[in-house]
């Protein structure tokens, strides 16, 4: 039989390749994407099917959950105290995709980005990070020695004993997928873990009604937290892409379509015939980009620059919100309680007399009625 160190291995191994499936599905870059490209159907249907008490769901009205249903690890454009943190990649020359993550944060009323560090004298208290978090008026992040961290009289310091790939709360207790690939619970006040699932790999997970979703190339999984002995089970099997807002699961099904059910799966429907790729949502809207090819190589900037809205209550009622010349949009954040989104693209530029393909945000009012901003980052 296999011994506990090589089954270990092989998790960590299998897992690091589902890792690497997601960074690559929703990197911003300039490359063709099909995995994210997905052709779909129109379907008269009514939204919430669920009762209103079900839908007393999400409790932090500042949680950015479909934030973190995006990128891997996932978390990036949380609010914490009125500003919005995040982080962004500072490459080491324009077009080269490599370099070290910045942590930033937005003034939310003058659109102006500085980097984030309230003391200046301690540029230590920085680290480098792969992900942010904010829950209940704190702020977490994940370094790139894979340990939890979170902001305490003026430095991140670290909560976790071991390494996790990645993290998130919900009812008011800290989750993690560790490094040997279990699913874990942690004590922040001793940074000891508690085994829940000997053998889970999912990402993108949430805390929605006393469930833990997550997502892994088997489709979208749910683990209850109210059993002894918790046990994960699939839900959307082989689904694609999935977004979750507390009242309807999003996702694409086999044949890349989009559409939406309840969160236990159930009541399936189709719900528009678009090709889209960028995706998030708020209490009324989804926020898409449409493709007018499947096959999409994100240096053709022509396409892909279009974002638009969809009514969840009218999935069939689309309307155009904003267009950003010359760029191929490839993630929308929603902050919750912010009347703009954050949307990260790819543009062209010049450097050293070439042309290079770097990524841009930009500032882009949720109404449709006010200008678009590309945000600066200072150096």
């Amino acid at each position: 039989m296999m011994g506990d160190c090589m089954k270990r291995k092989m998790k960590s191994i299998l897992f690091g390749f589902s890792m690497l499936a997601v960074l690559t599905m929703n990197a911003c870059t300039p490359a063709s994407d099909p995995g994210n490209v997905f052709e779909m159907e129109t379907t008269a249907t009514q939204a919430h099917s669920l009762s209103e008490t079900n839908r007393e769901k999400m409790t932090d009205d500042s949680y950015a959950y479909g934030n973190m249903q995006i990128n891997a690890p996932a978390g990036n454009f949380m609010d914490y105290q009125g500003k919005i943190v995040f982080l962004k990649l500072k490459e080491r020359e324009p077009g080269s995709h490599t370099g070290s993550y910045r942590m930033y944060e937005l003034d939310e009323k003058t659109g102006e980005v500085t980097p984030f560090n309230p003391d200046p004298t301690n540029p230590s208290a920085i680290p480098s990070c792969f992900a942010v978090e904010e829950y209940q008026g704190e702020l977490y992040a994940l370094n790139t020695d894979w340990k939890i961290m979170k902001w305490k009289d003026g430095e991140f310091v670290t909560i976790s004993d071991g390494t996790v790939y990645n993290f998130w709360h919900g009812d008011g207790r800290l989750f993690a997928v560790s490094r040997d690939s279990s699913l874990v619970e942690i004590n922040e006040k001793d940074g000891k873990s508690k085994i829940l699932i000997g053998e889970y790999t999912d990402y993108h997970n949430l805390v929605i009604d006393g469930w833990i979703y997550g997502y892994s190339w088997k489709g979208l999984s749910r683990v209850s937290l109210s059993k002894e002995n918790p046990e994960k089970e699939i839900i959307l099997p082989d689904a694609g892409r999935t977004f979750i807002d507390g009242w309807n699961v999003y996702f694409y099904d086999q044949d890349s379509k989009f559409c939406r059910c309840n969160p236990d799966g159930s009541d399936k429907k189709k719900i528009t015939e678009d090709f889209v790729r960028a995706v998030n949502f708020d209490d009324e809207y989804l926020y898409f980009t449409k493709w007018k090819n499947e096959m999409k190589d994100q240096t053709d900037l022509s396409d892909g620059n279009d974002l638009w809205r969809m009514s969840k209550s009218d999935p069939g009622n689309t309307e155009r919100i904003a267009t950003i010349p010359d760029a191929s949009i490839c993630n929308i954040y929603v902050v919750p309680g912010y009347d703009r989104l954050i949307v990260e693209a790819t543009v062209k530029t010049e450097y050293n007399e070439n042309e290079v393909y770097v990524s841009e945000l930009f500032l882009v009012p949720k109404s449709g009625s006010g200008e678009t901003v590309k945000l600066e980052l200072p150096d």
